[in-house]
């Protein structure tokens, strides 16, 4: 058994273990590209919130604690959401990517846009080369299915 996204002109699929996998390294290489990135993007306020989402993240929960966390820390009044944070930063896709359940649901075309931002700003940071190839060399990468997804304008099915 696995996890299978499905859109108009492409498919990707893995193990419930796997994608879990995946989310994780997306999670560590996001933080990776923001503690690389701190000098451009500390002079904005809005890079504090971004970090505080990642701090004391359980490593064994891992994906269920950063979108806890971002539920959590929900609106800051003297700035904005943290999910607006993550987009300062071109993570807002880490959120649609962790906060949907592995087994059912839908990605809509504006989730897999983010994804794809996601994607290109912290491939060189992902440590796993399986996850590399899952996400983007296969012949049915999970990038593949994002780019047709907002292509088409339409959901990816998760089932």
């Amino acid at each position: 058994m696995g996890v299978d996204f499905y859109t108009k002109d492409a498919s990707a699929c893995c193990s419930y273990g796997f994608w879990d996998t995946v989310r994780k390294q997306m999670i560590l290489a996001s933080k990776a590209y923001l503690i690389a990135n701190r000098d451009t993007l500390d002079d904005n306020c809005l890079f504090n919130n971004v970090i505080h989402i990642f701090e004391n993240l359980d490593e064994r929960e891992i994906v269920t604690t950063f979108a806890n966390n971002v539920e959590a820390f929900g609106y800051h009044p003297d700035i904005c959401s943290y999910i607006d944070a993550l987009n300062y930063c071109d993570l807002g896709g880490l959120y649609s990517l962790c906060y949907k359940s592995n087994c059912d649901g839908y990605y809509t075309a504006g989730d897999a846009l983010d994804m794809i931002t996601l994607f290109d700003t912290v491939k060189d940071f992902i440590e796993l080369k399986s996850v590399k190839e899952f996400v983007y060399e296969h012949e049915e990468s999970f990038y593949k299915v994002c780019e047709a997804s907002v292509k088409n304008r339409c959901m990816i099915t998760i089932a």
